[in-house]
């Protein structure tokens, strides 16, 4: 056995050096592909979860454009990546009036629409009245959303706003 690897030292000293690259480059691979932001429905990301011990919190400021931009991004995401979720959140009123109590109409809906404008959908004008916040966004299609409390919401999907 000595005689073989005396022999062929080269050889054996090659093939682990390819050896050590080849698992180099797996484990880089799985180092990059495992470790980053946690992503809910695999949508963009515009803020950061981190895990808190009990009782301990930070406190967010956030204005009322964060606040309804964040229901309009959570809504969008949910109709692209959840429709069923996304059914749940519409208003009674919206789900008679424009979908007819009809789930099949509204995923007709939301196979029409273009998943890549939807991604890239960001509130470009709003209003609030009481506990309604019109929003219209970059590619003029409306929605109401009625605020029920913190982070409840319905919402009413009014079309394309002219």
């Amino acid at each position: 056995m000595s005689k073989f690897i005396k022999n062929n030292f080269k050889t054996i000293m090659f093939i682990l050096f390819i050896g050590l690259i080849v698992g180099g480059i797996f484990l880089y691979k799985y180092i990059r592909d495992n470790t980053g932001e946690y992503v809910p429905n695999e949508g963009p990301v515009d803020y950061e979860i981190k895990k808190y011990a009990d009782n301990q919190y930070t406190v967010i400021n956030m204005d009322d454009f964060d606040v309804y931009n964040a229901y309009y991004k959570e809504f969008l995401r949910l109709m692209i990546n959840n429709p069923t979720v996304a059914y749940t959140k519409l208003s009674d009123d919206c789900k008679k009036v424009v979908f007819n109590n009809d789930y099949k109409e509204f995923l007709k809906y939301t196979k029409n629409l273009d998943k890549e404008v939807m991604a890239t959908g960001k509130v470009n004008r709003y209003r609030k009245d009481k506990r309604m916040i019109y929003v219209i966004d970059n590619y003029d299609m409306g929605y109401v959303f009625i605020e029920n409390g913190v982070w409840n919401y319905t919402v009413y999907v009014s079309g394309r706003v002219e």
